[in-house]
């Protein structure tokens, strides 16, 4: 097993212990299937389009937080003109129910955004200029992609027992003599998040639950077993939208990435960080999580590859602060701003939704996203 946050983590509160274990990429992901990885490959059925995201005015809506706008003459022209083959809302207008009148009027903006999809080749930035021109239009921006935080490095081996987490956790409790990678890391006692001194205090409620969008989560690996969120209204592999949130076989999560109820890694760096925040402890196999009792809800919008786009991302967001989550963790980030993004971000931050992401590790002055966000995200970053 090899760390790949060669760093010393400090931090002055529980709070931000707990947000820099989410999120420093550390490979510590349980041992993959390969035969899941042929037949989960995001890759391999990915579309192959280019993506525009328009957001209309207020004043083109089509009933109350519609995204299904009177287009103008002018507009269905646009879209020939760049072989626009769909036009799809950014959130399913059936999310709309058992929401409250304040959390409706919060939602309000992400109603208003359509995604465009055309074969590649499309000219994003011309038709952003266009699609700005028209006068329904108040925003037309790219889908930029986004990326996992870290490098992606598959392990060769099976993960150590519980003991082994004094060996190899120094991120959690550095006693000075822990192995690193490469070995010749400086190591320093007590440069760590003080884990030990936080579980003295709690290990953990059930009530919380976190949701992880990234490349999914291995849901059958037994150091998540019993870990998981459950959406009670859906019924597994029925293929129909049960509870009517738009969203079918939603049973313990979503892939935003392939559209489908399977939230499974087929990568393994959502599983890395989700057994960060959350293995099993005490069970006397492999590692220890940070919190030892809350639930996992695993959104995948990145594919195995860790890649992704904004669009799904910013449905994870929204799908998560609309289903109970209490803290989003986004080790994952892009460097673009964009609308739709920040819209997503402050209407989960004003459902009460913690939200945490990652600041990229390629030592880079540009601001990464969501992390930017300062609003609404809180930026964890290491030294």
């Amino acid at each position: 097993m090899s760390t790949r946050c060669h760093v010393s983590l400090r931090a002055s509160s529980l709070s931000i212990q707990f947000l820099v274990a989410m999120l420093c990429s550390v490979a510590l992901a349980p041992p993959v299937r390969a035969s899941s990885v042929v037949a989960r490959s995001a890759e391999a059925s990915r579309p192959d389009d280019t993506r525009l995201i328009v957001k209309l005015r207020e004043s083109s809506e089509r009933g109350s937080g519609s995204a299904a706008a009177s287009r103008t003459l002018e507009f269905e022209r646009t879209m020939r003109r760049y072989g626009i083959v769909s036009a799809d809302p950014v959130l399913p207008a059936s999310a709309l129910r058992h929401r409250s009148p304040k959390s409706l009027l919060r939602r309000a903006p992400l109603q208003r955004y359509v995604i465009l999809r055309a074969p590649r080749g499309f000219d994003v930035a011309a038709a952003a200029a266009d699609f700005r021109a028209l006068p329904e239009v108040e925003s037309a921006e790219s889908d930029y992609p986004i990326t996992a935080a870290g490098t992606l490095a598959l392990p060769t081996s099976v993960l150590p027992d519980d003991p082994d987490f004094a060996r190899y956790q120094w991120g959690f409790r550095n006693t000075g003599d822990q192995a690193t990678d490469p070995p010749n890391l400086p190591r320093e006692i007590g440069a760590d998040i003080h884990a030990a001194d936080a579980w003295a205090v709690t290990t953990g409620d059930p009530s919380v639950i976190v949701a992880v969008l990234d490349t999914g989560i291995r849901t059958d690996h037994a150091e998540f077993a019993g870990r998981f969120w459950v959406n009670e209204g859906e019924i597994a592999g029925n293929g129909v939208d049960d509870d009517g949130n738009g969203y079918v076989d939603d049973v313990n999560g979503f892939n935003f990435y392939e559209h489908t109820g399977d939230p499974y890694d087929d990568g393994g760096h959502g599983t890395a960080c989700a057994s960060i925040i959350a293995a099993n402890a005490n069970n006397g196999t492999q590692l220890a999580g940070l919190d030892w009792s809350c639930r996992l809800m695993p959104l995948k919008v990145l594919s195995g590859a860790g890649n992704g786009s904004l669009s799904s991302l910013a449905q994870g967001i929204v799908y998560a602060a609309d289903n109970g989550a209490k803290v989003l963790s986004m080790s994952l980030g892009g460097y673009g701003f964009n609308g739709l993004l920040r819209d997503a971000c402050t209407y989960a931050h004003d459902e009460g939704v913690f939200l945490v992401a990652a600041m990229m590790n390629d030592n880079s002055p540009q601001p990464a996203y969501p992390a930017a966000f300062d609003d609404a995200v809180t930026a964890v970053g290491s030294t």
